[in-house]
């Protein structure tokens, strides 16, 4: 029988939110849930609503609001340092009046504190990487002083922290290699994909959406550098010269300015529709709309979320070499060298007048993440990770250190 664990989810971000790796931390805390384990989410001070589609479900406790901070996006700010302190203080308020097996860090800042606890308590420390710092921290900063400094900070973080905790959940591996390669023993490192949970209601209607008569080409998430959107809009100039009846949609809860600027920069402002990212139903319908799906990321090291939410709709998708973790070459999406404007637009038009290739694309992207990236297989292997940490047998398998391409 599966030994259950009472398990403190540490996120240093606001939380729950739609971002890809709240949406992450949060499916992943519902699926230990309803494995029958104890979770605790341990956040900062607020979160925002719309998140997933039934709401959250698992306790959260949260630090004091004692700090003027309510920015939803990602990157360095002065004011996390102070958050951490905080959440310091929360997480061992928590520990002490709960029994916890396992402290589970998702991303750094969250794997120091949770190094802290572990210090002071005892408790041992899972880091869940959801990318590496010397791939990502350098894209926040625009000069090129700033962009070496923190390059030079991002591989300080890298391997301290991979150092001061027990055990490290790396989300592809690629990123188990980066670590093993920097001198961490490959036995601490275990190679675990997020997973997707889709709702199985019938999407609404968008009304923004009822005067669009062309394919859709559909973007979601954060608009962040690391996302490579410019590369996505010099590549639809030319998709939207051979179909002027295309649109590129963009479903995000960043603020848009710099984006719509861009756009208008390119010469295809007009054939854009921009649409704030509410809730998870939303998304559903809009990509129940979309023809084609499209992930320009070349950053290599993260899990894009929105990847899985393509692949459990079944869309067909081009994605660059760098984001494409769980997707084949004309096996169940098309997957672009990183950089390539003109490949990215050749597929996507390829896709467009191809329908037969999309739907076989889709509807193998969908069998894959139904399969080797439901929560069902994801979290087992998550709780043999807590097994072998613990000591404890675990009946349902193991699972190993290392891994392949996709899992």
């Amino acid at each position: 029988m599966q030994r259950k664990y009472s398990i403190a989810m540490i996120a240093a971000c606001p939380f729950p939110t739609v971002q890809g790796s709240q949406v992450y931390i949060g499916q992943l805390s519902e699926a230990l849930a309803r494995r029958g384990h104890e979770v605790k989410v341990i956040t900062y001070h607020f979160g925002e609503n719309g998140y997933g589609h039934t709401g959250f479900s698992v306790p959260i406790y949260r630090i004091p609001r004692l700090i003027p901070y309510r920015n939803l996006r990602a990157g360095p700010s002065w004011r996390k340092p102070l958050l951490d302190v905080l959440l310091v203080v929360r997480t061992m308020q928590v520990v002490k009046k709960n029994h916890v097996d396992i402290l589970h860090a998702h991303n750094y800042e969250a794997a120091l504190v949770a190094a802290i606890v572990h210090f002071l308590t005892g408790i041992p420390v899972v880091f869940n990487t959801h990318g590496v710092m010397a791939d990502e921290l350098h894209t926040y900063f625009k000069w090129p002083v700033t962009k070496v400094l923190a390059g030079a900070a991002a591989r300080v973080l890298d391997g301290i922290t991979a150092r001061l905790v027990q055990r490290i959940i790396a989300i592809s591996p690629g990123v188990k290699d980066f670590f093993v390669q920097r001198g961490i023993a490959a036995r601490k490192v275990y190679c675990i994909p997020p997973g997707i949970t889709y709702p199985a209601s019938s999407p609404e209607d968008v009304p923004s959406l009822a005067a669009i008569q062309g394919p859709i080409i559909f973007y979601t998430g954060n608009l962040d550098n690391y996302q490579n959107v410019p590369l996505l809009l010099e590549s639809f100039v030319s998709v939207a010269r051979e179909k002027p009846d295309a649109r590129l949609v963009f479903v995000t809860h960043c603020d848009t300015r710099d984006l719509e600027k861009q756009c208008r920069e390119f010469g295809i402002w007009e054939k854009i529709v921009i649409l704030p990212h509410i809730d998870f139903h939303q998304v559903q319908a809009i990509l129940a709309r979309a023809r084609v799906a499209v992930l320009p990321r070349t950053a290599w090291s993260g899990f894009p979320i929105k990847l899985l939410n393509y692949m459990a709709a079944g869309k067909a998708i081009v994605a660059c070499e760098g984001s494409a973790k769980a997707i084949d070459h004309l096996q169940d999406g098309m997957v672009v060298k990183n950089g390539d404007v003109n490949g990215f637009a050749e597929a996507v038009l390829q896709l467009l007048d191809d329908e037969d290739l999309c739907r076989r694309l889709g509807e193998a992207a969908r069998k894959k993440a139904e399969t080797i990236y439901s929560w069902d297989t994801i979290v087992k292997q998550v709780e043999s990770l807590y097994a072998e940490l613990l000591g404890v047998s675990d009946d349902e398998g193991s699972v190993s250190p290392v891994g392949s391409k996709n899992l």
